[in-house]
């Protein structure tokens, strides 16, 4: 499973204080890994670490890291590195927890997909539809290619699901923004 340090970030919860610094990449990363000061730095890895114990000289550029502490060295926070810093009084190893646990979810989330996906003969796109809306929380539809909706998981029209002769159309006022795009 692989994750942008941004999706990680919004997964966060609540009662987390954050404040991001750097440039912000759409990197995907693999599972956190526990930072010590005797590592080296790999690009595409996720490093959760206390600030105290970062390097003050020969930065490394282009990393994601997520450190705990109430202030970031300024050397780092000038630095071309993507760093989300949690400002709560909160240990390394309980933000390690939190960021395994978001990656956990994530990858229980895309097993649940590859399962439904994987049936052969009897593959249900709503299920499917359904499980994508329980994760991002916002419905999805299907359209066809005159972007007339043929399959919603809106559980407003669960009741009255559309049926092709009877497609529910896309407001013509969307059409220039999609050419747009």
């Amino acid at each position: 499973m692989q994750l942008a340090l941004d999706t990680v970030c919004s997964c966060f919860p609540d009662h987390y204080a954050i404040r991001q610094y750097g440039y912000i990449r759409n990197t995907l990363l693999a599972y956190p890994v526990l930072y010590e000061e005797s590592y080296t730095w790999k690009e595409n890895l996720l490093y959760i670490a206390r600030t105290d114990i970062l390097p003050k000289t020969n930065l490394p550029e282009n990393m994601s890291l997520i450190c705990v502490s109430r202030r970031l060295p300024k050397e780092w926070a000038d630095s071309n590195n993507h760093i989300i810093l949690l400002l709560n009084d909160t240990t390394v190893f309980s933000a390690f927890n939190t960021v395994f646990a978001i990656f956990q979810d994530f990858q229980n989330w895309e097993r649940r997909l590859l399962t439904e996906l994987g049936k052969d003969n009897d593959f249900d796109i709503q299920t499917f539809l359904r499980l994508g809306e329980e994760k991002l929380q916002n419905p999805i539809s299907v359209s066809d290619s005159a972007l007339r909706i043929i399959l919603t998981s809106d559980t407003k029209q669960q009741n009255n699901p559309p049926s092709i002769d009877k497609t529910i159309n896309i407001s013509a006022d969307f059409f220039p923004r999609i050419q747009d795009f």
